[in-house]
């Protein structure tokens, strides 16, 4: 267990990383502190469980084929329309975008969306190192345009080519790696219309993990890559504590909710306080930001609130 989790720990720290460099090295990049929040946002808003059956489906499955099929067009079928939605909203809410952008939050979200599926592939047929391969590799491509830029290459153009070809490869890979073949077949509409009832929860955690990073991107932009950072570390921290307290603790959970409960009482309320103290810290600190140490006040309050919050909702 511990080997897993220092692969999922590394994996989600490689994001951060790619923020951090487009900050240090690109100044006045701003491409992954919107394209990356957003298209996070229509990967969760459209995540209706398709998989369900095919995933837990054995070689000896009865009408395997038909699971297979109905498992591809439930899942082309979200993707198409979830790009035409991700489109006609860029174009009608974010006046003065570039068509460059708007191709490249597209692609981002078709590249996360069939890694996503990819590596949910992996994760059932227990195949880790390919897993983590998998989930490394969402993340690295995005080092590639800041490289070029580096070394002369426009930077939003960069990134455009770099992302459309990404996605191409996720496409393809994710077909051949998995031996399944493109279909569009009523069957998929059937697997959506009986898993909708998952589309207002997946809304709704959207919303709540995006939403904030994507305002803020918009509204301060200078501060934008410093709170998603924290933001993707703070999920670091949730996966920590969910494989030290959750996970084993499941059992106790599902038969004795109360006992669970008293047992983090204590924790949950120390969390509680630290979240409104450093909330009240960082407001106090806001109209000193320009004096001396006031801006560095105000980053921490953020960093500890956010982590506190992250650790709340594991």
């Amino acid at each position: 267990m511990i080997s897993l989790l220092v692969q999922r720990a590394a994996v989600l720290m490689l994001r951060p990383a790619a923020m951090a460099a487009e900050a240090l090295f690109v100044p006045g990049g701003n491409i992954m502190i919107f394209a990356i929040p957003i298209a996070a946002l229509a990967l969760t808003a459209s995540s209706v469980p398709v998989h369900s059956q095919y995933m837990v489906a054995t070689p000896n499955t009865p009408n395997l084929r038909a699971l297979e099929r109905s498992y591809v067009s439930g899942l082309l079928y979200i993707s198409v329309i979830s790009v035409a939605v991700l489109f006609l909203s860029l174009i009608l809410i974010w006046k003065g975008v570039s068509l460059e952008l708007v191709a490249i939050t597209l692609s981002m979200f078709v590249i996360e969306k069939f890694s996503d599926e990819l590596t949910r592939f992996y994760e059932f047929q227990k195949k880790y190192s390919r897993w983590f391969i998998a989930q490394s590799v969402r993340s690295i491509w995005l080092l590639v345009p800041v490289a070029c830029y580096n070394l002369g290459a426009d930077y939003l153009h960069s990134f455009f080519i770099a992302s459309m070809s990404i996605a191409v490869i996720t496409l393809v890979n994710f077909f051949f790696s998995t031996h399944l073949r493109p279909s569009l077949s009523p069957t998929g509409w059937q697997a959506i219309r009986t898993n909708a009832v998952f589309l207002s929860s997946s809304f709704l955690l959207a919303i709540h993990r995006q939403a904030p990073r994507i305002a803020v991107a918009f509204a301060f932009p200078k501060v934008a890559h410093f709170f998603q950072i924290v933001a993707q570390v703070g999920q670091v921290v949730s996966l920590l504590f969910n494989v030290k307290y959750v996970i084993p603790y499941r059992a106790v959970m599902s038969r004795r909710p109360r006992l669970f409960e008293r047992m983090l009482s204590a924790a949950f309320l120390k969390i509680i306080q630290a979240v409104i103290a450093m909330l009240v810290l960082a407001s106090l600190a806001i109209p000193v930001a320009d004096l001396p140490l006031g801006h560095e006040i105000m980053m921490v309050a953020l960093t500890v609130a956010m982590v506190a919050d992250a650790l709340a909702f594991s």
